[in-house]
């Protein structure tokens, strides 16, 4: 019972600074048809449904940009009808987002089952088929990102970098202390000083694949929370240790090398693939886009 609590408090601490709660700015959009009048596109219906994010789902907004910069006749003003193979799309995106809108639940499902019957789950840790998942979640964050995202984050807000790390190594540590300490965990047993440890250890490494998902999922800068993770996951061979032994007491051995060459093969490569694949060939990352949020979702809740 003390896991789930925790693993509850963890979860809503992490989607709160995340923002995973917070409705992304695509996801609350009036969708409008247009027609031309006097030479003019004017707005003829308008209606505010939950349509999903812009950056996860770029093909929705593509078929109704393609819509409602369309010209409709005379003919058809009394009847604004989307056709049905653009609704059956629309249907089949706005789905897809609510599902991975719904990623904390995700999440937390597969917790609860990995605790209920761990049997179910044990085939992740087989071989590095959890780097593998890992990796393809970071692909597919790839497929929504340009060179220009990034060039946009170190020319003009640049300062968010450093000051993003030391927040992620100031709130996470202070978080899970603060937990560990006043609310669940007794550290006077040795049950409950490897519980506090462990918390701690996950408090005072930040940065990782999911916060990267959940920043597609909101509709925020995406660039760069991928190098956050990037920096502060280098970092992390420095800081996570002397973090832990001033938190806990008890000191871990890191390996920089291991954790540079994990960041390059788990974040790194894998979004560069993504980028070169929407370079190269735009419309079918739109089109692969179009899935890979949920799938990124599926993935993330099989390895917690």
């Amino acid at each position: 019972m003390k896991k789930i609590i925790a693993l509850l408090i963890c979860l809503a601490l992490n989607s709160y600074w995340a923002g995973a709660f917070v409705p992304s700015q695509g996801i609350n959009r009036p969708m409008a048809i247009t027609r031309q009048v006097n030479g003019a596109p004017t707005i003829v219906n308008s209606n505010h449904h939950m349509l999903p994010s812009p950056r996860a789902y770029p093909f929705y907004y593509k078929s109704i940009s393609s819509l409602s910069t369309s010209s409709l006749s005379a003919s058809d003003s009394a009847n604004d009808e989307v056709s049905p193979g653009n609704d059956s799309s629309n249907r089949l995106d706005k789905t897809l987002a609510t599902l991975t809108s719904g990623f904390p639940f995700f999440v937390l499902g597969g917790a609860i089952l990995a605790l209920w019957r761990p049997s179910l789950l044990l085939w992740t840790n087989k071989g590095d088929l959890i780097t593998l998942m890992l990796a393809l979640v970071m692909w597919g964050t790839g497929l929504t990102l340009t060179k220009d995202d990034f060039t946009v984050v170190l020319k003009k807000d640049l300062t968010s970098v450093p000051i993003g790390v030391l927040c992620q190594f100031l709130i996470m540590p202070m978080a899970a202390f603060s937990i560990g300490k006043t609310m669940l965990l007794n550290s006077s047993s040795v049950h409950g000083k490897a519980l506090f440890l462990g918390l701690c250890l996950v408090g005072c490494s930040p940065g990782g694949t999911a916060s990267n998902l959940v920043a597609l999922i909101a509709e925020a800068d995406v660039a760069l929370s991928v190098l956050l993770t990037s920096c502060s996951t280098i970092l992390a061979s420095i800081v996570t240790p002397l973090l832990v032994k001033l938190l806990v007491g008890s000191t871990i051995a890191i390996s920089g090398w291991t954790l540079c060459t994990a960041t390059a093969r788990v974040v790194l490569l894998p979004v560069l693939m993504g980028m070169i694949v929407n370079a190269k060939a735009p419309k079918l990352a739109s089109r692969i886009s179009r899935f890979t949020p949920f799938a990124s979702v599926v993935l993330v809740a099989l390895i917690w």
